[in-house]
Protein backbone atom coordinates (compact mmCIF):
# COMPACT_ATOMS: atom_id res chain seq x y z
CA UNK A 1 0.00 0.00 0.00
CA UNK A 2 1.44 3.67 -0.76
CA UNK A 3 1.50 6.27 1.99
CA UNK A 4 0.91 10.25 0.93
CA UNK A 5 2.08 12.32 3.26
CA UNK A 6 1.30 16.19 3.40
CA UNK A 7 4.25 18.55 2.76
CA UNK A 8 4.26 19.66 6.35
CA UNK A 9 4.77 15.85 7.17
CA UNK A 10 7.46 15.59 5.04
CA UNK A 11 9.20 18.19 6.26
CA UNK A 12 8.52 17.13 9.53
CA UNK A 13 10.28 13.84 9.31
CA UNK A 14 13.35 15.24 7.37
CA UNK A 15 13.94 17.78 10.13
CA UNK A 16 13.22 15.39 12.82
CA UNK A 17 15.98 13.01 11.30
CA UNK A 18 18.44 15.43 11.08
CA UNK A 19 18.11 16.76 14.45
CA UNK A 20 18.24 12.68 15.74
CA UNK A 21 21.01 12.92 13.85
CA UNK A 22 22.73 15.98 14.95
CA UNK A 23 22.49 14.84 18.60
CA UNK A 24 23.73 11.78 17.92
CA UNK A 25 26.79 12.54 16.41
CA UNK A 26 27.36 16.05 18.25
CA UNK A 27 29.06 19.39 16.72
CA UNK A 28 32.00 19.84 14.66
CA UNK A 29 32.27 16.29 12.43
CA UNK A 30 32.74 17.19 8.56
CA UNK A 31 29.04 17.60 6.43
CA UNK A 32 29.58 14.36 4.50
CA UNK A 33 29.81 12.58 8.11
CA UNK A 34 26.44 14.20 8.16
CA UNK A 35 24.93 13.84 5.38
CA UNK A 36 26.12 9.79 5.05
CA UNK A 37 24.25 9.73 8.90
CA UNK A 38 21.41 11.24 7.62
CA UNK A 39 20.95 9.54 4.14
CA UNK A 40 21.17 6.25 6.21
CA UNK A 41 18.25 7.45 8.89
CA UNK A 42 15.94 8.69 6.21
CA UNK A 43 16.43 5.45 4.22
CA UNK A 44 15.42 3.55 6.84
CA UNK A 45 12.44 5.09 7.34
CA UNK A 46 11.60 4.89 3.63
CA UNK A 47 11.76 8.17 2.69
CA UNK A 48 12.73 8.70 -0.84
CA UNK A 49 16.07 11.55 -1.47
CA UNK A 50 18.86 12.17 -4.02
CA UNK A 51 22.01 13.39 -2.66
CA UNK A 52 23.85 16.25 -4.09
CA UNK A 53 21.40 17.38 -5.92
CA UNK A 54 22.44 20.10 -8.81
CA UNK A 55 20.14 23.35 -8.51
CA UNK A 56 19.87 25.06 -11.93
CA UNK A 57 19.45 28.88 -12.46
CA UNK A 58 18.61 30.74 -15.43
CA UNK A 59 19.78 34.15 -15.60
CA UNK A 60 17.79 36.82 -17.82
Amino acid sequence: MCQFYSESDITAKIIGAAIEVHKSLGAGLLESAYQACLAYKLALQHMPFEKENGIHRFVL
